[in-house]
């Protein structure tokens, strides 16, 4: 199989939108090449390799690009917008600024 990444690297599954670090790569019994990975809450997730693509840099640092936006709720695109626009990373963005933490607010409690 021709991978295009390799254990280590940050990839993302582009059926399910996972986003994890690449731990393991396995052959079940009358299965095609499988990959693991561990996503950054520590949970184990594993899908054929062939539905995995390397992370683009700007991807990694976490933002979301268009195919994997239509999965975010409102206030899930309006953090991964500011996080890029003030070239910060989502867990920056989600835990310090104030403004995110209005929006994430707004959001439980209207859900808009």
């Amino acid at each position: 199989m021709n991978r295009r990444f390799n254990i280590g690297d940050r990839i993302i599954c582009i059926e399910s939108g996972v986003v994890g670090k690449c731990i393991k790569f396995y052959v079940p019994t009358s299965c095609e090449e499988q990959t693991l990975v561990i996503t950054d809450d520590g949970r184990k997730y594993h899908a054929p390799t062939r539905e995995w693509r390397l992370l683009q840099e700007d991807e990694a640092r976490g933002y979301v690009n268009d195919e994997t936006s239509e999965l975010l709720n409102p206030y899930g695109k309006y953090l991964c917008k500011f996080a890029k626009n003030h070239n910060m990373s989502i867990e920056e963005a989600a835990a310090e600024q104030p403004m995110v933490k209005a929006r994430l607010d707004y959001f439980n409690k209207t859900g808009m």
